[in-house]
């Protein structure tokens, strides 16, 4: 059977709700391979700064994953998901990116990235969820949509010009999700869409199989023959 994989931090996992859907429904297998807090690229290797046992055991985690996929032949795709903004240098990390996508994609196989969600420094869904139970105004929970734009440019950037020079690679960006031309809000369709102020819960998930669904659907007629 094919597979799909997913590969990256806890902003890879909260799409595990919808891509197991869409895979079930496809035909395919799903492999996750997620650790919260090692976001996927190329692993830093040693003989850099001074390293902790976290971003060791990280670096670990990397090559594995990146073995487990390149190993696989049932994996057709591999949609990636991180925080490339937690520590460290960005653009260093989405160079780290660039290049783990190019020897997913040079072994014959589609990759497609997943921008992260709007960060929300109100708590998002909690803060939606402490104001409904308490009766209050909802509006402290929101951001102003320039502010999430600004934020959000360098990796929404970098992920679309990955997408842009590779006929295997497709970029989803999720701040239309919860952004109009003014405000961004942890909602979607009127519903609570995350968990906190950077991940989507399950809702939220679900209500991103359309966007996944393209990505797949396009995908697929452009991947060469399995090896």
């Amino acid at each position: 059977m094919p597979a799909i994989a997913l590969w990256g931090d806890s902003l890879a996992n909260h799409h595990a709700p919808s891509l197991d859907d869409l895979a079930r429904r496809m035909g395919f297998a799903l492999v996750q391979l997620t650790k919260a807090g090692c976001s996927p690229r190329l692993p830093v290797g040693e003989g850099r700064a001074p390293r902790t046992t976290e971003a060791r055991v990280c670096d670990g985690f990397r090559a594995a994953a990146l073995q487990a996929i390149l190993a696989d032949p049932a994996i057709r795709i591999v949609v990636v998901g991180g925080n490339w903004d937690a520590g460290g240098t960005l653009d260093a990390a989405l160079a780290s990116l660039g290049e783990a996508v190019r020897k997913i994609t040079a072994s014959g196989r589609g990759v497609i990235l997943m921008a992260p969600t709007v960060a929300f420094a109100s708590g998002g869904g909690r803060c939606i969820a402490r104001r409904r139970f308490m009766g209050l105004d909802e509006a402290g929970c929101a951001m102003p949509a320039s502010e999430a734009a600004a934020r959000a440019s360098r990796v929404e950037t970098a992920l679309a010009a990955l997408a842009a020079t590779d006929p295997l690679v497709r970029a989803v960006l999720l701040r239309p999700h919860v952004c109009d031309a003014t405000t961004c809000r942890p909602l979607i369709g009127g519903q609570v869409a995350m968990t906190d102020g950077g991940h989507l819960n399950v809702a939220g998930s679900m209500a991103l199989r359309g966007d996944l669904a393209a990505a797949i659907g396009s995908l697929l007629p452009a991947l060469p023959p399995a090896r």
